[in-house]
C-alpha cells in the first residue's frame, strides 16, 4: 500500500456527475420526444414527468459533487449551476401548475357548457310541449269561434231576409229597350237583326233602316235614342226626326220618341243615310244608345254591321 494514498483529482466527481446528468437528460429528453412529439411544452403529462425528474438530477449532483473539495472558481460555477437548476425547476413547476389550472378550467367550462346545453334542451322541450298545448287550445277556440260566427251570420241573414219580405213589395220591372236592323223580309225568329246587306244608291250612300222595341211588360216613358256612325262614316243627309245635341261629334244624332207601350216597337222615321269615306269598303258599323224615365243610365248596344255587297237572304237564328 502506498502511503500516503494518492489523492484523486477534484474534477473527477464533477465530470462523473456531469456525465450522469447528461446521460439522464438524454434518456429523459428522448423519452419525452418519443411520447409527446412537438407539443412537449404544452402537454401536461410531459411537464409533470419533467417536474418529477428534475429533483432526481439535482440530488445526484449534490450527492456526488461536494463543493468543499472544489477550487474556488469551480465551486462558484458549481453553486451557480445548482441555483440555475433550482430556477429551472421552479419555472417548470409553475408551468405545470398553469397547465393544470387550464385543464381544470377547461373541464369546468365543458361541464358547465354541457349542463347549460342540457338545461336549455330540457327547457326547450318543455316549452315546445306547452306551446303545442297552447296552439291546440288556440286552434280549438278559433274553430269554435268560427263555427259560432257562421251560425250567427246565417241566423242574421235569415232574419234580415225574413224581415225584408214582411210588407215589402217586389221591385218594379224596368223597361228593356232593344234595337234591331230592319228589312222588308224580316221574320220574328231573326229579331234582333244585328247585321244585314245594303246596296248603295246612285249617290253612293247607304240607307240603313232600324227600329226599337220595348221588350218588357211595362211602359217605357220619355224614351230617347242616339245613333253613332263608325269613324270612317258620315251622314249623307240629316236623318228625319233627329237632332244634333250641342257638344257631340258629327257622327252622332239624337231623337226623342216619347213613350213606347209594353211589347210595342217604333219603326217610323228610324232611317239614316250613311256615306262611307273609305273607297271600296266592304262593311261599316252603327252603334245605338237608349234611355228612358225609368231605365236608369244610358244603355249602349254592341256594333251593328252593314255589308255593302250583294243582298243575301236572311238565315233563321
Amino acid at each position: 500500500m502506498i502511503w500516503p494514498p494518492k489523492r484523486l483529482s477534484r474534477l473527477f466527481p464533477l465530470r462523473m456527475a456531469a456525465g450522469q446528468f447528461l446521460a439522464c437528460s438524454a434518456v429523459v429528453f428522448a423519452r419525452i420526444v418519443f411520447l409527446y412529439g412537438d407539443g412537449i411544452w404544452n402537454d401536461a403529462h410531459a411537464i409533470n414527468f419533467l417536474a418529477a425528474w428534475i429533483p432526481s438530477v439535482v440530488s445526484v449532483l449534490v450527492a456526488f459533487v461536494p463543493d468543499k473539495d472544489l477550487e474556488r472558481r469551480v465551486k462558484l460555477r458549481w453553486r451557480l449551476s445548482i441555483i440555475l437548476c433550482g430556477f429551472v425547476y421552479s419555472f417548470v413547476v409553475w408551468h405545470q401548475q398553469d397547465l393544470n389550472d387550464r385543464a381544470a378550467s377547461k373541464t369546468t367550462g365543458d361541464a358547465v357548457g354541457r349542463a347549460v346545453s342540457q338545461a336549455n334542451s330540457h327547457a326547450d322541450e318543455k316549452f315546445e310541449g306547452v306551446q303545442k298545448q297552447v296552439t291546440g287550445i288556440g286552434e280549438s277556440l278559433d274553430k269554435t269561434q268560427k263555427a259560432l260566427s257562421d251560425e250567427v251570420d246565417k241566423s242574421s241573414a235569415a232574419l234580415t231576409a225574413s224581415i225584408g219580405k214582411v210588407g215589402k213589395p217586389d221591385p218594379p220591372e224596368i223597361p228593356k229597350l232593344r234595337f234591331s236592323l230592319w228589312r222588308d223580309d224580316l221574320r220574328q225568329d231573326t229579331v234582333p237583326l244585328e247585321s244585314t246587306s245594303v246596296q248603295a244608291d246612285k249617290d253612293g250612300a247607304f240607307e240603313v233602316p232600324f227600329f226599337i222595341m220595348n221588350d218588357s211588360s211595362v211602359v217605357a216613358q220619355n224614351v230617347e235614342i242616339w245613333v253613332q256612325l263608325c269613324d270612317s262614316c258620315s251622314f249623307a243627309k240629316e236623318p228625319e226626326g233627329f237632332d244634333k245635341p250641342e257638344g257631340t261629334v258629327d257622327r252622332v244624332r239624337h231623337r226623342s220618341l216619347g213613350s213606347i207601350a209594353a211589347g210595342a216597337a217604333i219603326r217610323d222615321k228610324n232611317t239614316v243615310l250613311v256615306r262611307v269615306n273609305v273607297p271600296n269598303a266592304s262593311s261599316f258599323s252603327i252603334v245605338f244608345k237608349s234611355t228612358c224615365l225609368t231605365c236608369g243610365r244610358i244603355q249602349l248596344t254592341k256594333e251593328f254591321w252593314i255589308n255593302t255587297g250583294p243582298i243575301l237572304p236572311l238565315a233563321s237564328h
